[in-house]
């Protein structure tokens, strides 16, 4: 009876120690591709006093010619481990009239949206990619844009993303500039016009090794 105890002991001792081998397999299961999306908003200020060289008391009063705006706002990253991202992409982006009266999007006619390397400061120092001649120097890339907004816009705009963009050097680079530059064809009556611009950015999480 001892020498049986004393079997069946070892035996559950040894059944206990034993380890399936797809268990062991667990640490050779690849990495699956993470991806999940980054939001950056920014809001631009756009001075009534850009059409003083016009009379108008009205709002939406079309103008003899189109008035080119342009403004760089700073941004920062807005992830603190966005380093650990890649194949950083634009997927949309959403400008929002917040204040104008009388008004909507109508007083664009188009509208352009770029990401700017955070040393530049100065506008006119501004060189834009060329996919055409991509060895060539730059400091900028164009997101996106939209011509000929249509009257009856309405308050929410969703300029065209460009295709192939990738701003990975942008965010890894922590903080960058965003600049519009835009055509105003229709008078706005309010002091100022606030656009709020949400960028919605799709990445893939860095989880090669």
């Amino acid at each position: 009876m001892r020498k049986f105890s004393l079997l069946a002991i070892v035996t559950l001792i040894f059944l206990g120690s034993c380890t399936k081998e797809e268990d062991l397999n667990g640490n050779n299961v690849p990495y699956t591709v993470t991806n999940f999306t980054l939001e950056e908003r920014i809001t631009l200020d756009i001075p009534n006093d850009i059409l003083s060289a016009f009379s108008f008391t009205t709002a939406c009063w079309s103008l003899p010619i189109n008035v080119g705006y342009e403004q760089m706002v700073p941004a920062a990253n807005p992830n603190p481990y966005a380093h650990l991202v890649k194949d950083i992409v634009p997927s949309s982006i959403k400008m929002e009239l917040l204040n104008v009266e009388g008004c909507d999007f109508d007083m664009l006619d188009n509208v352009e949206v770029f990401m700017v390397d955070k040393t530049i400061t100065d506008m006119a120092d501004i060189i834009v990619f060329d996919p055409l001649l991509p060895l060539n120097p730059y400091n900028a890339i164009k997101i996106a844009s939209l011509t000929n907004i249509p009257d009856g816009s309405g308050s929410v705009l969703y300029p065209d993303i460009v295709a192939g963009v990738n701003l990975e050097e942008f965010i890894h680079d922590q903080d960058f500039n965003i600049y519009m530059n835009m055509d105003i064809d229709k008078t706005f009556t309010s002091e100022t016009a606030l656009i709020k611009t949400t960028l919605l950015l799709d990445v893939t999480l860095i989880n090669d090794n």
